[in-house]
């Protein structure tokens, strides 16, 4: 809960920062994926707001090169939710391995903080970006997820006036 009090700074943030530059699961996970400029829909949607990108295409991109998430993964995203279950079937799902950054999304948003868990191995595919090199946006730590996700609300809880909810996580398929 540091991350949210200290407007995820300091040493929860950099635990977190430090534990993801240094792990070789995520840094292979980002090796295996192209390059942005062999994945143009899915670089044009990290660039341009969502309506203004083809959506089945940036799909089609993820689910050709993008890899299968482990069950349990964690990943955060800030924005506005509903407290029951859902179907997100409008397009791919931007989200972040950091906390803070979904914090800084939902304080952008005057949203909340949504916590995922893969709930199946194998079942979702997610466009890891990469974190090293000319890349833009690498503070975000972006994993961008597939289509046709369903989320099942879990529980919610509040912290520092940010209410913060849990899901798992599956392939609506």
């Amino acid at each position: 809960m540091h991350v949210i009090e200290h407007d995820g700074t300091g040493e929860a943030d950099s635990a977190f920062e430090d534990a993801l530059k240094n792990s070789a699961i995520y840094r292979g996970w980002q090796n295996l994926m192209p390059f942005l400029k062999d994945v143009p829909n899915i670089h044009a949607f990290r660039n341009k707001p969502k309506h203004k990108n083809d959506v089945t295409l940036v799909d089609a991109e993820i689910v050709q090169c993008g890899g299968h998430l482990p069950k349990g993964q964690i990943l955060y995203r800030g924005g506005n939710f509903q407290t029951f279950d859902t179907i997100i079937n409008d397009g791919p799902i931007s989200t972040s391995m950091m906390p803070s950054v979904a914090r800084w999304h939902a304080i952008k948003v005057s949203g909340e903080i949504a916590i995922f868990e893969v709930a199946e191995d194998n079942k979702i595919r997610a466009f890891a970006f990469k974190t090293r090199g000319n890349q833009k946006l690498k503070h975000e730590y972006e994993v961008l997820l597939q289509n046709n996700i369903r989320l099942e609300y879990e529980e919610s809880r509040s912290h520092h006036n940010m209410n913060i909810l849990m899901f798992k996580i599956y392939a609506n398929v």
